[in-house]
C-alpha cells in the first residue's frame, strides 16, 4: 500500500513537471498558425502593394511623342465603329495629309463623298489634295495611274479654279459650304485670306439655320481665315440677332479678349 502511494505521488508530480515545461515552452515559441498567418498577410499585402497603378501624372498623360501615330491608332476604332460619321473620314483625311499619306488621302475624300456628298470640309479637302498631287506627289507606275484617274473623277480637267467658282455658284445660299470654299480659296491664295474673311462677316445669316452659324463661329475661334476678336465678335453679333435667344451667340467674356490682345 505504501509502495502504490509514493508510485501515484512520483506519477502526479511527473505530471505537473511536464505540464509547467509544456507551458514555458508554448509561451516562448509562438503559434506556429499565427505565424502562418502573419507570413501570409505579409505577403498579400506586399502583392496589393505590387499590383498598384503608378501614380498618375498629368504632365505625363498630356504629353505625347508620336502624336500622328496615336490618332491613326484611336482613327481605326472610330473608322470601325463609325465608318458612315462623317467627321471620321474629314479627321483621316487630316491625317494622312499631314503624313503624306496620298492614297489613303484619295481613299478619305471618296469615303467622305459616298457617305456624306454635301459634307462641307470636302470642298476644302479636295483643294488641299489637289494642290499636294501638284506640288508634292512623287507616285509612279501603277500608283501614279490611280492617281491620276482619281482625281481626273475629283476635278475635272484639273482646273481648281473653275471648280471652286462652279462649288460656289451651287451653294451660294449655304453658310457652311460658302465659309469652306472661302478656306479653300485662302489656302490656294494667301494673299485673299481678308477678302475671303470679308465675304463670310457680310454673309447674310437669317437665310442660315442656327447648327450652320454655330459650326462657322467655332471654325472662326479654331483659326480659319485669321479672324481677329473684333470679328469673332461681328460675326457673334450678326447670329445673335438672328438667334437672340441662343447662348452660343453671348457676347465675348473681357478675359478672352484681353487673352487675344496679348496673343496678338
Amino acid at each position: 500500500k505504501q509502495w502504490y502511494q509514493r508510485r501515484v505521488a512520483i506519477t502526479a508530480g511527473e505530471s505537473k513537471r511536464r505540464k509547467a515545461a509544456a507551458k514555458k515552452k508554448q509561451n516562448q515559441d509562438p503559434p506556429k498558425n499565427d505565424q502562418k498567418n502573419k507570413n501570409t498577410s505579409g505577403g498579400a499585402n506586399q502583392n496589393e502593394n505590387e499590383n498598384l497603378p503608378p501614380p498618375i501624372n498629368g504632365d505625363e498623360l498630356a504629353k505625347t511623342e508620336h502624336p500622328l501615330d496615336e490618332a491613326i491608332s484611336f482613327l481605326d476604332h472610330l473608322r470601325y465603329l463609325s465608318p458612315d460619321f462623317a467627321p471620321t473620314h474629314n479627321y483621316a483625311f487630316q491625317i494622312y495629309h499631314r503624313k503624306g499619306k496620298l492614297l489613303l488621302m484619295i481613299q478619305s475624300v471618296l469615303r467622305a463623298l459616298q457617305h456624306h456628298p454635301d459634307d462641307p470640309a470636302v470642298l476644302l479637302h479636295i483643294p488641299q489634295l489637289h494642290t499636294y498631287v501638284k506640288t508634292k506627289s512623287e507616285v509612279s507606275g501603277v500608283a501614279k495611274e490611280i492617281v491620276d484617274a482619281k482625281m481626273s473623277e475629283l476635278v475635272p480637267n484639273g482646273n481648281i479654279d473653275q471648280w471652286i467658282s462652279s462649288q460656289q455658284h451651287r451653294h451660294s445660299r449655304s453658310l457652311t459650304h460658302t465659309f469652306m470654299l472661302s478656306c479653300a480659296r485662302a489656302y490656294l491664295y494667301p494673299e485673299t485670306v481678308e477678302e475671303e474673311r470679308k465675304r463670310i462677316l457680310n454673309f447674310d445669316t437669317t437665310s442660315s439655320d442656327l447648327k450652320s452659324c454655330i459650326y462657322v463661329l467655332e471654325h472662326l475661334r479654331a483659326g480659319k481665315l485669321s479672324p481677329s476678336m473684333p470679328d469673332i465678335e461681328t460675326f457673334i453679333a450678326c447670329c445673335r440677332e438672328t438667334y437672340p435667344q441662343s447662348t452660343a451667340f453671348s457676347p465675348v467674356p473681357p478675359e478672352e479678349r484681353s487673352r487675344d490682345q496679348v496673343n496678338s
